[in-house]
Parts: structure tokens; sequence; C-alpha cells
């Protein structure tokens, strides 16, 4: 016995189940005498339709079909109109002298409006245009029908005007516009088909129009026809339908075919015209191997170590060794029309620890930035001059031995071949690979202050440290009442009245203002060392710093701490010794170094913790 609703045994469907329909033909499946059928009305509609899309237009449609390219000025085009996005704009309307003809207001965003635009330029030849149907092709593109399920209503959200049609189209009938993707991508290779899309020679710009032109139109064409011969409700042939499943197949199409031959040479000579020199690029790679390198594609097999400690040759580029073993490091290179300034006092080697200039010849221009783990961030391909000769570079590294701050930056420009010279070797892993004995280990006063960089004082602040004083005396110095506290939190730090938070140490008050500077003022600084000493260092996001010392009220030094001062005051140049202040690295973390060296104390990570802990403040004047 058979259970009602259960099915049986030999696979027939159950009582009360429907039969599954029969798998339904689909556009990839279409016989060959149908897609020469087809062929014949793309040969005659396919020019007429080409000759009326816009060049702008028919560049960013032609551009679909190029990879991300950041060297390559795109003109139109933009990272961000990549995908042909569909943004609604009014339908085109005829302008009222001239009822044949339409217009659409072009934005500043060339990828809006685009099917408005392309709509606007092929509406008048689309109804003239040979867009009907065979009659066999009607099985092969018809959406399949859905289950009814009684009375339902159906909301198309269409935008500022949208038409109706195109927005059923791409809601609710995306298999119909994988039928006009299927159809244009097969008819791509036709014989009939394929001579109306070959590019010739010209401008980089005209080639990808060219290419953008003639494949929408075909598409375009396509488009009309299945829309014809699919006859699907509420959009059958509606031209903004047609242009809507035209766009929507251009560009899959455009991915999956080759650029016009022509193309490499068109690009090829517009990155030469457009290439600028002097320019500099910032980012990061990704070392693998304590390696990675300038060159003109994948990296060769590593070597022996390079006898300068530094950098390698390799054809076409270079190859730099890495303190760190992999994980990224940040790397700049600039390309000049010259060699770069050489000072005599090695000034502009201050922040570098090794410094080598090598020579290389490139074999067809525009390395990259690359290494075994793969390409740098995109501001880093292809930056060196898309030409082929000898190079010069200059290569500098610094933080290898200790993995604090470890960055690199190349500078690159043409010059015949020269002999490799060794600017600056400083660091132990040089020395090392040059088989020189290492120089002594040097720790760096700032290095109690790395914590700073991940702190939230680390962007922007002023910290002040003071002697002699009580907690309430140094509020009062900085204007403040003691008696009148507030509480620390966000709605205080956005208020436009200064604030200071202070906390006492052995010996010794901190008084920090995250995002102020009234510490870095004369008479804040006199009123602060009245009995004893007081140091402040002020830094801003925008770059800015202050550094000043005070003692028994009186201000002794203040200055910008960017380059090397000669300080006036005998215990101020002892707080300054042994900082480096050649290299203008680290300033914020220096700055408090000097601070301590002359209050006899700093500030650390966990004093922080312990102002935000308390979460206390005072409210401050603003003395300028």
């Amino acid at each position: 016995m058979t259970i009602a609703g259960c099915g049986g045994a030999s696979g027939e469907p159950a009582l009360g189940e429907a039969a599954a329909p029969p798998a339904a033909p689909s556009a990839a499946d279409l016989p060959p005498h149908l897609l020469d059928e087809l062929a014949e009305r793309v040969v005659g509609a396919l020019p007429i339709v080409a000759d009326r899309i816009p060049a702008a237009d028919a560049e960013l449609v032609g551009r679909q079909g190029l990879p991300d390219d950041p060297t390559l000025s795109t003109g139109p085009v933009g990272p961000a109109t990549r995908g042909l996005p569909v943004v609604p704009a009014p339908l085109p309307q005829p302008h009222p002298s001239d009822p044949g003809s339409v217009a659409v207001p072009a934005p500043e965003d060339p990828g809006a409006f685009l099917d408005a635009r392309v709509l606007a330029a092929v509406l008048p030849v689309l109804g003239s245009s040979s867009l009907d149907a065979p009659a066999e092709l009607g099985p092969f593109v018809r959406p399949a029908p859905r289950p009814s399920t009684g009375s339902s209503a159906v909301l198309v959200v269409t935008g500022d005007g949208q038409s109706v049609a195109a927005g059923l189209l791409r809601q609710h009938n995306p298999e119909v516009i994988r039928a006009i993707t299927d159809i244009t991508g097969a008819l791509t290779d036709h014989d009939r088909v394929a001579p109306l899309l070959e590019v010739g020679a010209g401008r980089e710009a005209e080639v990808v129009a060219a290419h953008g032109r003639a494949h929408l139109a075909l598409a375009v064409v396509v488009s009309g026809i299945v829309l014809s011969a699919a006859d699907v409700p509420g959009v059958r042939s509606d031209p903004a339908a047609v242009v809507a499943g035209a766009l929507d197949a251009v560009t899959p199409v455009l991915r999956d075919r080759p650029m016009p031959g022509t193309h490499a040479a068109a690009a090829l000579e517009r990155r030469r015209a457009e290439y600028r020199v002097p320019n500099v690029a910032h980012g990061q790679v990704t070392v693998n191997g304590y390696r990675f390198g300038l060159a003109e594609g994948a990296l060769p097999p590593a070597a022996e170590e390079p006898a300068n400690g530094l950098v390698a040759v390799v054809p076409g580029g270079l190859v730099v060794r890495t303190g760190v073993v992999d994980g990224p490091v940040p790397v700049s290179v600039q390309v000049l029309p010259g060699p770069p300034p050489v000072e005599p006092d090695g000034r502009d080697l201050a922040v570098w620890h090794e410094v080598v200039e090598v020579s290389f010849t490139a074999e067809a221009g525009a390395a990259s930035v690359v290494s075994d783990a793969g390409a740098a961030t995109s501001a880093l391909a292809e930056r060196t001059p898309p030409w082929p000769g000898p190079v010069r570079a200059r290569v500098s590294a610094r933080g290898r031995d200790d993995g604090d701050g470890e960055r690199y930056e190349i500078v690159v420009w043409s010059a015949p071949a020269g002999p490799e010279v060794v600017r600056k070797a400083t660091d132990r892993l040089g020395h090392r690979l040059r088989g020189e004995p290492e120089p002594p280990v040097v720790e760096r006063p700032e290095a109690a202050y790395r914590w700073l960089r991940d702190s939230t004082l680390g962007s922007a602040a002023t910290v002040t440290v003071v002697t002699g004083s009580s907690a309430e005396q140094v509020v009062a110095a900085f204007g403040g009442d003691p008696g009148r506290p507030v509480p620390m939190g966000q709605d205080l730090g956005a208020e436009l009245e200064p604030w200071v938070a202070v906390l006492p140490v052995d010996g010794a008050v901190i008084a920090v203002e995250p995002n102020g500077w009234q510490g870095t003022h004369d008479e804040v600084l006199r009123a602060a060392s009245a009995n004893g000493r007081a140091a402040s260092m002020y830094w801003s996001g925008d770059g800015l710093t202050n550094l000043a010392f005070a003692r028994g009220g009186e201000v002794v030094d203040s200055f910008e701490p960017l380059f090397v001062h000669d300080a006036p005051d005998g215990e101020v140049r002892a707080a300054l010794d042994g900082i480096d202040w050649a290299d203008y690295t680290d300033l914020h973390e220096k700055g408090l170094a000097a601070v301590e060296g002359f209050t006899g104390h700093g500030i650390r990570a966990q004093d922080v913790d312990r102002i935000e802990e308390a979460a206390v403040a005072f409210r401050i004047p603003d003395s300028g």
C-alpha cells in the first residue's frame, strides 16, 4: 500500500506532488544554425548602434576589460566606476525644440547616469534596427515559469524615474540577462561578427573607446533581440530595459575577452607620455625570507648575502636584505631627475643606519616593489620610469637590528652605470654581512618611550613634569581650581575650554593634556617651576612640536626639537646629550627622554593608565 503524499519506489511523483518540469534549454546551448541567424541580424544593426555611442561612455565601458592599473591614468574612468554601477537617473526626455533627440545632464561621476546617457544616444536607432527575434530563439531565452502562490504584488523600486521595465528586468529576471550575456559572448567569436569588433591603432583612450563601443553595440543589439523573444511581462522590448540588459551583460563579456592587440603599445606610449619626474610613493611590502626587491617581475631565486650588507643587483632591479624574516615593512620609492643631494655633514643620511648606492639596467622599465610573498601595496607598483636603460639607485634602511621602526627608502634616477658606493654603514647586521666586527649595542634614551606609539597620547598631547610642587599647586599653576575637579570623559574632551589631568608620582607631578598645549606657555612653566623644575614636551597631529625647560620660576629654554639645538643652559645641554637629534625620527619619544633627563622623572605607560582610570581632570583657562 502506498501512503498518500509519499513517493513510491519507482521514483514517480507522489500523490499531491507536481511533476518536475523538464530542464529548459539555455542560451548557452544555441545550435550553430541559430547562432548564424542571430549573427546575420547583428551584422546589419551593430554599426548603426555603435555610431551613436559617445566616446566617453564607450571608453568607460571599454575599461571593464582592463585589470586595475595604478600607474595608468584612465581619463574619465576611475576605480570607483569600475563595474559599471547602476545609478538611477531621470529617464531622458525629448528636447522641446527637437522631438527626435534626448539629453541627459552629465554628472561629475562618469559612472553615474550611464543607463540614461546610453539610452539617450541609441534610442533614435533602436526602433529602426533589425532587432526582431527568430521564432526558434524563444525557448532558449524565456524565463522559466514561476510557481503560482496565489495573489501577489511586486514592488519595483526604480529610483529617480528609472524605467520600471529596467527595474523588473534587473530585479526579477536575472536569467534573461544571463541569456543576453551568453549570446553576446558567443557572438564575439563568430566569423561574421568578430571583424566588426576589431580595433586599429591609435591613442590609448581611442583604442579602449573603440573596444568598448563595439562590444556595447553588440550587447545592445543582442539585448533587443533577446527581450523580443523572451516576451517578459512588463519588460518586453522596452528601450530602457534593452540598454539595462546590455550594460549588465557587457561587463562580464569584456572581462573574459582580451584587450585589442593594439592596446599594449598604446598603453605603453600613454604611460610614458604621462609619467612625471620627480615622484614619490609610500606603501608596505610583506617581507618573505629576509628580503624584498624592486623588480620588473618576480624576484629571482635567493642567492648569496649582499657583500655590501644591504642590497644586491639582479636583472632589471635589486633585492634588499631585511632584518625581519617575514612580515610587513614600510617602503618609499622616489624617482628623481638626477642624483639626490649629498650633504657634506651627512645630514641627509642622519635618519638612516645603512645607505648604499648601486646601478642596474632596466630591461623594460616600470619596476615594482615585490617580495616572494607577492606584490606590495598598489602605490608601489610600476614605480620606476617605463622605459629601458641604466638606472642608479640609493637604498636606505633603518631599524634592521632591533625591529624598532624598520623601514626602507629607494631613490632612483636615470644615470650611466657607476661603482657601488656604501655611503653609511652603522647597523650591526650590515657589519655581519660584510664580515666586519659588530659595533657595540647602543641603548638609545628614547627606547624607554616606545610604548607611546600605541598609547592614547600617540597622536597629540602635552606632557609636563614638575618637581618641588604638589598636585594642587600644579593645577593652580595651570590656572585651574584644585577644589573643582570634573569627570574626564568624552564630553569634556569635546569642549573648547582646555583641561589638564595630574598624577603625583614619587617626587614629582605629571600633568597631561591629551589635546592641549598650555604646558608649553611661559607663564605656566614659570608658575609650575617656582619651587623646583618643570619641563614639557608637546606634539600635535599636524607635526608641530615644542620642548621647554624651566627652573626656579624662570624658563631657561624653549624650542622645536626638529633640528640640532645649541642650548644656552648647561643643565638643558646635559638633558639633551646622548640623544641623536640629527635623526629627526621618534621626536616625541626623544622629547620625553629629555624631559626626564632634566627633571629626573618621566612618564610611563602605567602612569597614563592610572590617569585614565581615575578619570578626573581640571578645567584651565586658555592662555593662547
